[in-house]
């Protein structure tokens, strides 16, 4: 008889081991899942402060090299070229920044540097919109491209 209510005990216990290691299987699946989406969205936001300090780089680049033309008196736009800037020019920003991304002005007052200016730098899947409107107020606002745009509240505007 004690032979007996041993294996009904067993034949009991047996199911319960099943949901054990299926709970224990379902927890570990669900922990690897989030970790590997944590570490996708931190990747893109490492991915998107190396563009954002290239759009900066552009930025002090574009600031010196109108300088340079305003003291030279040679020409710093030109609304000839898409990216809004004369060949020397922009030959002169990609040297001066190292970057291999494309750039656009939009708008840039070369005599005076408290007027409002705007610029777009796009390199692999991200695009940086500065925008400078008083002394002060100056904006990076980084966006992911691609199947959808993500904004400020994504990628934060504190790179």
């Amino acid at each position: 008889m004690p032979e007996q209510s041993l294996k009904q005990k067993k034949k009991q216990s047996e199911p319960s081991r099943y949901w054990h290691v299926a709970a224990i299987a379902t927890a570990m699946t669900l922990g690897i899942v989030f970790c590997i989406f944590t570490g996708i969205f931190y990747w893109h936001k490492e991915e998107a402060r190396f563009v954002l300090r290239h759009a900066k780089d552009t930025y002090l680049a574009a600031n010196v090299t109108a300088m340079d033309c305003l003291g030279s008196s040679t020409e710093f736009l030109s609304d000839k070229r898409d990216s809004g800037l004369s060949k020397e020019a922009e030959e002169s920003i990609r040297e001066l920044a190292d970057i291999k991304g494309e750039f656009m002005i939009l708008r840039w007052d070369i005599k005076n540097k408290d007027k409002e200016r705007k610029m777009i730098y796009i390199e692999d899947d991200y695009l940086v919109y500065f925008t400078y409107e008083n002394s002060s107020d100056y904006q990076w606002r980084v966006y992911r491209l691609g199947d959808n745009l993500l904004g400020d509240q994504m990628l934060g505007n504190k790179l």
